[in-house]
């Protein structure tokens, strides 16, 4: 009888834990959908920076090799 409360008891527990899971799951996927099109104007935003800045701060000049020789 002991055993059988138990094992109630421990499908109660874990059918809560799974539930409570799925939720969590669905609301972190419903926060990444609307959040997308923000992060993805960000990232634009941040990759056109980018290139115009890498071109700007190209500095020409002569290579002298720093590895060390045997």
């Amino acid at each position: 009888m002991k055993n059988l409360i138990t094992g109630f008891i421990a499908v109660v527990v874990s059918l809560f834990t799974i539930s409570l899971a799925a939720v969590m799951g669905l609301f972190i996927a419903i926060a990444a959908v609307i959040s997308k099109p923000f992060i993805m104007k960000k990232m634009a935003k941040h990759r056109q920076e980018h290139m115009r800045s890498e071109s700007a701060t190209t500095i020409d000049g002569e290579y002298q090799d720093v590895t060390p020789q045997r």
